[in-house]
């Protein structure tokens, strides 16, 4: 996912940008926590296989949107935000509920996370637009599919 902005970027680098990318930044650092956390415990070789994709893919997004964020003239975060609550109810899940609770709980930070996306790409505009629309917004589908079919044991 290599981050190109067209000459006209500047024309669209409005503070807004800046900070709905790195609200959805926060939220891929935050995923990619959850999903370390849940490969600690996680031992059947399917479902590894699938959440260290989708670490894999968080991680694509969370490099794309610090990148965006860089260029639009913002400091991109380094650290976790709202997602918080669900890297905590992994680990506890996973510790007290097994792996079925840790799998529950990142298809539903995947579904909201999905739902974040949506609503923040009516926010944003130009190339910041384009980017999150088409390279970023796929892999959040992508990464909320495997995981629904990794609940619903497919």
């Amino acid at each position: 996912m290599d981050v190109v902005l067209s000459a006209a970027a500047a024309d669209d680098n409005t503070p807004d940008n800046v900070v709905s990318l790195d609200k959805l930044l926060r939220r891929e650092l935050a995923a990619i926590t959850s999903y370390g956390l849940a490969l600690a415990r996680v031992r059947a070789p399917l479902r590894r296989g699938v959440l260290l994709s989708c670490r894999e893919s968080h991680d694509k997004r969370a490099r794309c949107l610090a990148e965006l964020v860089r260029r639009y003239g913002g400091e991109p975060s380094t650290r976790a935000g709202p997602w918080g609550w669900l890297t905590r109810a992994i680990e506890t899940g996973a510790l007290l509920l097994g792996e079925e609770a840790a799998i529950r709980a990142l298809h539903e930070g995947e579904r909201r996370g999905l739902e974040r996306y949506v609503a923040e790409l009516d926010r944003l505009s130009g190339d910041a637009h384009r980017v999150v629309r088409r390279e970023v917004l796929p892999e959040q589908r992508a990464s909320t599919h495997a995981m629904e079919q990794l609940v619903r044991g497919n």
